[in-house]
């Protein structure tokens, strides 16, 4: 009474034998598929455009060695404060200050040292506490 044979629920119908059912599906498949390739293909990958084989320079940026902490304009030294990750300028090495990244003059180490400050003789331009001191 009402009991339904599960193998025959199973089974596939195949009363509905139309002549295009399976066609349709075929063709969806050759026609898509293909179009769907050849948007793919349309894009060209990364590696279709040539890099130039020149490796690119990059000229290092030289910070300052140190500031000026003092000048005397009268005796034509100054007191340059150098930074903790420079070493120590050489005596008698000429070094370049500048403001506001203008060149503005140039000393010469000749200390004496104390820390890390260091005499060093104006040989021209005028400075200014404060300015930067870099190596050429």
């Amino acid at each position: 009474m009402g009991q339904t044979n599960f193998k025959q629920d199973r089974v596939r119908d195949f009363s509905d034998n139309r002549p295009g059912k399976s066609f349709c599906g075929l063709a969806f498949f050759c026609v898509v598929a293909p179009l769907a390739m050849i948007g793919c293909s349309a894009t060209p990958p990364d590696h279709a455009h040539p890099v130039s084989a020149a490796p690119a320079m990059v000229a290092p940026v030289l910070g300052p060695v140190a500031t000026v902490a003092a000048v005397n304009a009268v005796g034509r030294f100054s007191v340059l404060s150098v930074r903790l990750s420079h070493p120590m300028p050489r005596l008698g090495q000429t070094l370049s200050v500048y403001r506001a990244g203008f060149k503005v003059g140039e000393v010469r180490i000749t200390g004496p040292v104390q820390d890390n400050n260091i005499v060093a003789d104006v040989v021209s331009g005028t400075l200014e506490v404060g300015d930067e001191v870099r190596e050429e």
